[in-house]
Order: C-alpha cells, then structure tokens, then sequence
C-alpha cells in the first residue's frame, strides 16, 4: 500500500494535447471522417511552415503568420467574450469565436484572393480552385458542430473574422509589397551565404 502510494504520488498528472485532442462518435464512419476534417486547419498551417523551411519563399511564412494571428486575435476575442461551448462539449472553456473556423476561412479567403488577383491561368482553373477551398472551409465549420465543440453562432462568428483578416491580411501584403521582396532578397542571400544545398542524389542533367 506505502509503495502505491509513493507511486501515485510521484506520477505527473496528465492531460491531452488540446491542439489535436478530438472525440467523435464511436462507430459512426461520418463522425470520424468529421474528426480528420477539424483536424484539418491545424495541418494545413504545418504544412504552410514547412513550405517555406523548404521553399524559403517569403509568401508562405507571410501566410502562416496570418493564420497565427487570426488564432491569436480569436484567443483574445474569446477571452474577452467568455462564451461557454455548447452543453455536452467534451472540451471546456470560451468557444465565442471558432479558432478553426477563422483560421479555415482566412486561408481560403486569402489564397482565393491572391489566386485572382496574381496567379496567371485559365479561369476554368481559379473557379475550380476556388470552390475547392470554399467547400473545404464549409467542410471545417459543419465537423466542429457535429463533433459538439461549437453552435453555430460561434462558428458563423469565427468564420466572419477569418473573412475579415484575410482581407486585412492581403491589403498588407500589398502595401508592404517592396518591404516583403527587399525581406526575399535577404532571406535568399543568407540562403546563399550559408552555402546550403539540398541533392536527391539523382542526375538532373539529361
């Protein structure tokens, strides 16, 4: 008995990694299907870091920190808002607005935008590119209802600031245009000067 309860005593309290933590219903394809999908915001910023570690272009780092700071700006919102999640939630805490909502919303908002205004191609392909997004981020706001997470009031929220940054976002990145390409020239000339090399070992020349 001494000897469990030294155990016990000296055993961390543990908790789950919130930022990845779902439940869904067990049995039901849908609802884990769901559980992948509002998983799916937080992926896409790895992702958007990891292309710039690999790309070093500017417009990708420029991109993740909109992310982060529309999640940011919905952490103090929901501070401040102190709205509880709906009855049942399995996660506690504000839930007024949706970080994943606005996060999904400003990437697709943002990309939609910047695909129009900058990217030469077929209109066929912008429209297709397009709804792609736009059914991704409505995909993101439906799971975390059905996972209980949020109402819908907080989800339309979190969706609307999402819209509002991405525009906010671009209009920056116009304004900032040469500070941002002076910002790619020296990223590429520290590149240069470290003498890094990235070879797949593979003969590129024929």
């Amino acid at each position: 008995i001494q000897i469990e309860l030294i155990l016990t005593m000296s055993t961390p309290k543990r908790e789950p990694l919130s930022l990845f933590y779902v439940l869904y219903e067990e049995g039901n394809f849908v609802s884990k299907i769901f559980a992948f999908i509002t998983l799916s915001p937080n992926l896409v910023g790895i992702g958007i870091f990891a292309a710039f570690v690999t790309t070093r272009r500017i417009w990708w780092i420029w991109t993740f920190l909109g992310m982060v700071s529309t999640d940011i700006f919905c952490l103090v919102l929901k501070a401040i808002i102190d709205q509880p999640r709906p009855k049942g939630s399995y996660k506690s805490g504000s839930g007024m607005p949706s970080e994943h909502a606005a996060v999904a919303m400003f990437f697709s908002v943002y990309l939609i935008l910047r695909l129009l205004l900058f990217l030469r191609c077929g209109g066929s392909i912008k429209v297709l590119a397009s709804s792609v997004l736009i059914f991704w981020t409505v995909l993101v706001v439906i799971s975390r209802h059905h996972i209980g997470v949020h109402s819908w009031e907080q989800l339309i929220a979190g969706a609307g600031i999402g819209f509002l940054t991405a525009s906010l976002w671009l209009a920056g990145e116009l304004l900032l245009r040469q500070n941002l390409k002076a910002l790619q020239k020296l990223i590429d000339s520290l590149w240069k000067w470290l003498d890094i090399h990235c070879d797949d070992g593979l003969n590129h020349q024929d």
